[in-house]
């Protein structure tokens, strides 16, 4: 019994490692190469597999539009949706520049994928740095920080969590004084501790020595939550 069951735990953990490769590459990081914009990122599961997802897109010169999604839950059920809306959303990239769009692409896939007593929590942001306006639809997370030429702007939710029985996401825009950087984040970051001190998403947005810190020892350590980090600079624009 001990060896049937050793057998099946190796086969089930060797499955989910295979899937947990096919999560990552999901993800899309189109400012990796780009020299206008300096991005750092954080994406480490508590489990195998995440139950969170993110990606940015450079969908032309003045469009960026990055998003950070957190399944409810731990483990496999979690992290098929979000790969799911991932997937939904590489496959609409043609249409990044309208959030409407993706939007409803992705309540489509939702009421698909998702069951009666689960739900989405959802950061979506589009930058048009042209006309330096912020598009946004945020359902259950933590707010987006956007540090512009003057203010810090916090993006709260406007929408709930994404369910089944969603019909609608919301959009809201906001008139930016030019952007400078932004923070989006997963709220596992937030329920960690750096060494004996709670992490302050806002303190990441003002110091990326600590942002750098705080990265690299949550991804040495064991987490009770998946932790996902999004965190883009212009570089054309100086610091503030």
């Amino acid at each position: 019994t001990k060896d049937a069951l050793q057998k099946r735990y190796d086969y089930d953990t060797a499955q989910q490692n295979l899937a947990k490769k096919k999560q990552v590459d999901i993800i899309i990081n189109q400012l990796q190469e780009d020299k206008r914009f300096f991005t750092k990122t954080l994406y480490h599961s508590s489990d195998i597999l995440s139950g969170d997802m993110y990606s940015i897109y450079k969908p032309n010169e003045t469009t960026l539009f990055f998003f950070v999604i957190d399944g409810q839950g731990h483990g496999v059920l979690p992290s098929l949706t979000t790969f799911s809306v991932a997937t939904t959303i590489k496959a609409n990239s043609h249409h990044l520049g309208d959030l409407r769009v993706i939007n409803e692409k992705v309540l489509a896939t939702l009421k698909i994928v998702l069951d009666e007593e689960e739900q989405l929590s959802f950061s979506f942001i589009l930058l048009d740095l042209e006309a330096n306006q912020v598009h946004y639809s945020i359902g259950g997370m933590y707010n987006t920080f956007i540090q512009t030429n003057s203010d810090r702007i916090a993006l709260q939710s406007n929408n709930t969590p994404a369910t089944l029985y969603s019909h609608t996401m919301n959009i809201s825009t906001l008139q930016l004084d030019g952007f400078q950087k932004v923070l989006a984040f997963s709220d596992g970051l937030v329920e960690e501790e750096f060494y004996d001190k709670q992490i302050c998403a806002q303190d990441l947005l003002n110091d990326e020595e600590e942002l750098e810190s705080v990265i690299n020892y949550l991804k040495s350590k064991e987490t009770q939550d998946d932790v996902t980090l999004v965190y883009i600079r212009d570089l054309s624009r100086g610091e503030v």
